[in-house]
C-alpha cells in the first residue's frame, strides 16, 4: 500500500488527500493543527493520517543523509517529548491510525535501520494499550536500502531487510498492525 508523505503539504493538498482516502503523515505538529482544522470542515469518513516520528536512534556513516539523529527536522523527535504526551496527541484524534518512522538508509547499518522500527512499533504498542483501543493500525517504514555509491557490489537485499525486521520486530509480520 502506499502512503503519500512529502515533507510540506497544502491545505488543498491536505483537504484532497483526506476527501480521497489518500493515506498520508503529518510531519510536525504545526501540520498536524493543520490536518485537524481540514478534519474538523470535512469530516474523518476517508481520512488515512499518520504521524511521521522521528526514533532518534543514531546516525550512519553519511552524516548529511542520517534521518534518525537527535538533530533531524524530519518528524517528531521521540526523546523531546515524554511518551506519555505522544499518546496525547492520538486520545482524542482517532483519526490519527498510523505511525511512520525513517531510521535512514544510506550509510546505515542493518542493526541501526531496525531499531528504529523498534522503537516505532513499541510506542504503537503503548499507545494501543495506554488508549485501550486499538488505534494504530499500520506501521508505516520509511526509507530504503544503503547502496555502495562506488561500485554495483549489492549492500543489502530486501530479504535480508525483511530476515533482520522478523527478528527484531515480529509484531510487522504477525497481523498486530
Amino acid at each position: 500500500k502506499l502512503c503519500w508523505t512529502p515533507q510540506r503539504k497544502t491545505l488543498r493538498e491536505i483537504k484532497m488527500s483526506i476527501e480521497k482516502g489518500i493515506a498520508f503523515n503529518v510531519n510536525n505538529y504545526q501540520e498536524l493543527h493543520r490536518v485537524a482544522s481540514v478534519i474538523a470542515e470535512v469530516g474523518t469518513a476517508h481520512a488515512h493520517v499518520g504521524i511521521r516520528v522521528n526514533p532518534q536512534v543514531g546516525a550512519g556513516t553519511i552524516q548529511a543523509m542520517s534521518t534518525a539523529t537527535a538533530t533531524s527536522k524530519i518528524g517528531i523527535a521521540m526523546h523531546d517529548v515524554s511518551v506519555s504526551d505522544l499518546v496525547e496527541l492520538f486520545r482524542d484524534r482517532a483519526w490519527l491510525r498510523r505511525l511512520h518512522c525513517h531510521g535512514g538508509s544510506q550509510g546505515c547499518s542493518l542493526e541501526l535501520m531496525t531499531s528504529g522500527v523498534r522503537r516505532t512499533v513499541d510506542l504503537a504498542l503503548t499507545i494501543n494499550e495506554e488508549l485501550f483501543r486499538r488505534q494504530i493500525n499500520v506501521i508505516d517504514i520509511g526509507g530504503g536500502l544503503p547502496v555502495h555509491f562506488d561500485s554495483e557490489e549489492v549492500a543489502l537485499t530486501y530479504q535480508q531487510y525483511a530476515a533482520a525486521l522478523r527478528a527484531t520486530v515480529p509484531e510487522a509480520f504477525d497481523g498486530t498492525f
